[in-house]
């Protein structure tokens, strides 16, 4: 495990990252978490913010086969949830 993923027993996310997790309680693209957050650039975006809570298991794609499908959607996972209630 990384530095971001653990800090002692409590996980170390950013104040953007948890409010991501909040968003996708229900299934959303990245353009509207982006807009969401405030943030324009794509690329940063997703090795900032999505790319580590995916690897997390906190978030998972709707089309886990085509990562890159424009018709891509993001979702909390129950370890994503369990998180998000403590």
């Amino acid at each position: 495990m990384n530095k971001r993923e653990l800090v002692g027993t409590k996980w170390a996310l950013s104040q953007d990252q948890v409010k991501i997790l909040e968003l996708c309680r229900e299934e959303k693209p990245l353009l509207e978490l982006m807009n969401s957050i405030g943030r324009k650039d794509r690329t940063k975006f997703r090795d900032q913010f999505i790319k580590p809570l995916l690897e997390m298991g906190l978030l998972e794609l709707t089309i886990p086969d085509k990562p890159n499908s424009r018709f891509q959607k993001y979702r909390v996972t129950e370890k994503g949830r369990e998180f998000l209630a403590k």
